[in-house]
């Protein structure tokens, strides 16, 4: 008889963009998810939810008897509202498990205790085909070990970010291209480029990834990503193709802008379906029900914000080149600065806050020196 056993934590290591996609290429596993209600406790505080389960069905009859335990733990805010604590138990064998799930005390000084809570309405909406949710209560459920990919979680939509960042890809060079035909310019070119950049930028935000979390990560290598990474890989390799084609380089980084910054609006909508770069549970009537994968909660929508200032630095960037079209690379710079300080302030917001302690002091003076640089040449032309 064999027993696995795991405990959750409140805290943990955020897995960057595209973190989910591990699951798509993992093991078998089985996914339970528990409902709670936080009480009314005047303070956050932590509980828990054991989940126990063993094998009572597969292909052979010496797997029977097998064993799993998991303690899921997750900060309770008051007036966040319904709590979904999912655990997913990976590599377990084929069959039948037969789950239960109990809530444990929680530690607060508060005398009152969270209670079991069913499914609001409306969860249904994130039950597609390919993902299954299975809800347990007080009483046990039979549930069958499934594709590690197809173990979903509420408000968790596998695939989502891929679809998202892909058609936010293919909609910048369209945009691109539209702007460069207006300026008279070939496109056959920079779109090439562009391709090519992108393929280098996808390395660089892998890159930055393992900087930030100085080498301590797990995981196939799609585990984290990181927008800094891919924009800097992007940046470098997109200018220096576009010099070696001697093409115009201010005219197309502007004709850039709105369309890169459009798609990044677009995959922070991936970010949310798929768990990453998420923010803290919150009792805010601001705060938007998601998921990390594993506590589903209200919590601050740091990628909704992250959205919005890009939507916002978009529309900016077209309105300059359709009043003026600059050749200098002017909108570009002026459109990376901006979101460089807007993104740095966002991610204080985060759940998991940056291992770095002069990273983002650092980077908010250059982006700031850059944008003061910008006006001054301005003003002197």
């Amino acid at each position: 008889m064999a027993l696995v056993q795991e405990r959750g934590d409140q805290t943990h290591v955020g897995g960057g963009c595209a973190s989910s996609a591990e699951g798509l290429l993992n093991d078998r596993a089985v996914s339970v998810t528990y409902w709670v209600n936080p009480d009314t406790a005047e303070q956050p505080y932590t509980a828990s939810v054991s989940f126990r389960g063993h094998l009572i069905g597969g292909k052979g009859a010496s797997l029977r008897g097998q064993r799993f335990q998991r303690v899921e733990a997750f900060r309770a805010v008051p007036g966040s509202g319904p709590v979904a604590v999912t655990a997913k138990v990976n590599g377990l064998d084929d069959g039948v498990w037969e789950v239960q799930a109990q809530l444990l005390g929680k530690r607060s000084r508060s005398p009152t205790h969270a209670t079991a809570e069913q499914p609001p309405r409306g969860s249904g909406l994130w039950r597609l085909p390919w993902s299954r949710t299975n809800t347990i209560d007080q009483t046990p459920i039979r549930v069958h070990t499934r594709l590690a990919a197809r173990s979903s979680a509420p408000g968790i939509v596998l695939g989502a970010w891929p679809v998202f960042v892909g058609a936010g890809w293919l909609l910048a060079l369209l945009s691109m291209a539209l702007l460069l035909t207006r300026a008279g310019v070939g496109v056959a070119i920079p779109v090439g480029v562009g391709v090519l950049a992108s393929v280098v930028g996808a390395v660089g935000a892998r890159v930055w990834y393992l900087v930030l979390q100085r080498g301590d990560v797990n995981g196939l290598p799609t585990r984290g990503l990181c927008i800094q990474g891919f924009l800097t890989g992007f940046a470098v390799v997109f200018v220096l193709g576009l010099l070696v084609a001697r093409v115009p380089v201010g005219v197309v980084l502007d004709a850039l802008s709105p369309g890169l910054f459009l798609a990044m609006a677009l995959g922070r909508q991936g970010c949310l379906l798929t768990g990453c770069c998420e923010g803290p549970i919150t009792g805010s009537r601001w705060g938007v029900w998601s998921s990390d994968g594993r506590i589903g909660a209200r919590r601050i929508p740091t990628q909704l914000l992250e959205a919005l200032l890009c939507l916002l630095i978009a529309a900016l960037a077209l309105l300059s080149l359709l009043l003026w079209m600059p050749a200098t690379g002017v909108v570009f710079i002026a459109a990376v600065a901006v979101y460089t300080v807007g993104r740095q302030g966002l991610l204080t917001l985060r759940a998991v806050p940056r291992k770095t302690s002069w990273g983002r002091q650092a980077t908010v003076a250059v982006a700031v020196a850059a944008l003061v640089g910008l006006v001054v040449s301005a003003l002197v032309g």
